[in-house]
This record gives C-alpha cells, sequence and structure tokens, in this order.
C-alpha cells in the first residue's frame, strides 16, 4: 500500500493588485549625467535606492546655494525664423532694481542654445529677445487669464525691432501695447 502525499498550493488563482518589482542595483549611473545648464547636480556614485525625500533635498541644498552663488537659468523656445531654436534667459531687462521673473512683454538677455546651421545666429552668441508666451498664467486688464504651453521668446535687435521675418504660433495682443507691433 502507497501513501501519497497530498500537496496544497496556497498561492492564488488569480492576483488582483500585484506588487511590482524592484528590479536590480548594477552599477553606478553612466548615461544620462551630463549637466545641461547651471553649475551644480546631483550624480550617484554608488548603486542605491534612494528616496523622494532625499532627493527633493538635496534639490533644496542647490537651489538655496544657487540663489545667494549663481543663477538658476531658463530655457526657452525661439518662436521666429531667424535661425535660433533654443534660448537660454540670463538676464531681464526693462524693469526698475533687478527683476527676477518675466513676463510676456519683458525684454531679457540671453544666449543662444540651439542654432539651425548656416543661418546667421550661432551657437553661444549673445542676443536680446522680448518674450512672447508663458506657462505663468497672465491676466489682462478685462478679466481674461492668458496660459500658454511653453515659454518663447522673439529675437530682436537694439532698436526692438525682430531679426525674423515670420513669427510662429500665438501671439497675445498685449505686446501692441508695449510698441512690439512689428
Amino acid at each position: 500500500m502507497e501513501l501519497r502525499k497530498r500537496t496544497i498550493d496556497y498561492n492564488p488563482k488569480r492576483t488582483r493588485f500585484r506588487k511590482q518589482h524592484r528590479g536590480r542595483m548594477k552599477g553606478k549611473s553612466c548615461r544620462g549625467n551630463r549637466i545641461c545648464f547651471g553649475r551644480y547636480a546631483l550624480q550617484a556614485l554608488e548603486p542605491a535606492w534612494i528616496t523622494a525625500r532625499q532627493i527633493d533635498a538635496g534639490r533644496r541644498a542647490i537651489t538655496r546655494y544657487a540663489c545667494r552663488g549663481g543663477k538658476i537659468w531658463t530655457l526657452l523656445n525661439v518662436a521666429d525664423n531667424s535661425g535660433a531654436r533654443k534660448l537660454m534667459c540670463i538676464r531681464v531687462i526693462g524693469a526698475a532694481g533687478n527683476q527676477r521673473y518675466a513676463r510676456i512683454g519683458d525684454v531679457i538677455v540671453a544666449v543662444i542654445k540651439d542654432a539651425l546651421p548656416q543661418m546667421p545666429l550661432e551657437r553661444s552668441k549673445v542676443i536680446r529677445a522680448v518674450i512672447v508666451r508663458t506657462c505663468k498664467e497672465f491676466k489682462c486688464e478685462d478679466g481674461i487669464i492668458i496660459r500658454y504651453d511653453d515659454n518663447a521668446a522673439v529675437i530682436i535687435d537694439q532698436k526692438g525691432n525682430p531679426k525674423g521675418t515670420q513669427v510662429f504660433g500665438a501671439i497675445a495682443e498685449e505686446l501692441r501695447e508695449l510698441n512690439f507691433t512689428k
């Protein structure tokens, strides 16, 4: 007479809310660790799980130091056909004192970060531009709130005339009141 042991499977047939696998940590990061703009960044030197709280604490420390010792840069799209594609704002002009934020119609000093080849404007050239679109809400005098999907600027010369011949995308009417009619 043979005795057979009956095996009981305690696993469920179906799992509704399955916990995701965490994966494995192979080594330190080797790609995607180049600083795009600014001077300071966080980089992992050994493999470890980093919590969101640790990342946020490092970001806050960098921001505090940058406010005291450096500048926090803003990248903008170019909304004309002058040849530049991306700008990096380095200073806001036209307001009394040191203005920290730029709104629609403000003139800025910017550096060209990306440009089309064989065009008069090339990379790392310092230019002036006027802000035409911002992601931050802009309230008109009649109470309408305008908000765009991107931050964009049009490159201008010293007299305030645009260097390109066409402007792409939506432009606010408030620029006419600020004498940017061309």
